[in-house]
């Protein structure tokens, strides 16, 4: 989801280069899938950034930017599942940060006023690890 929303980011620069903002949106969220993406096979890397791929090239309906910040709501749910399995914990906290910028740059928009509110403050290691055992 994370590659899906920076690939898109990259259709909606093309068509508003002037928006200086998208560039930082786009960085965010490719930082955001390099960490989430660190521990994960590169062949099975280049699989899902193909999937990716074909999804970004799907036609939006509607206001591209409402779209773009429901993807990123998304991918940062992912995120947050993320972080109670313990051997990934560190790199979902680096991917949850960076994911939680990409939401409040497009909060500006009206887009996803409301998606950094879902975010709270990061977890400590010890419960992480202590969620994801009781889960």
């Amino acid at each position: 989801m994370l590659e899906t929303a920076r690939l898109r980011c990259e259709r909606a620069i093309e068509r508003r280069s002037s928006e200086r903002w998208l560039h930082g949106l786009h960085r965010e969220l490719g930082l955001a899938g390099y960490y989430a993406s660190e521990r994960i096979p590169s062949s099975r890397r280049r699989e899902l950034l193909e999937l990716a791929r074909e999804r970004a090239r799907e036609q939006v309906r509607g206001d591209e930017l409402a779209a773009l910040a429901e993807l990123a709501r998304q991918a940062a749910r992912a995120v947050e599942d993320g972080l109670l399995v313990p051997e990934l914990s560190d790199h979902m906290q680096r991917a949850r940060e960076r994911v939680a910028q990409a939401l409040r740059m497009l909060a500006p928009s009206g887009a996803a006023a409301s998606a950094t509110t879902s975010l709270g403050p990061p977890l400590p290691p010890s419960s992480r690890q202590s969620q994801a055992t009781s889960s």
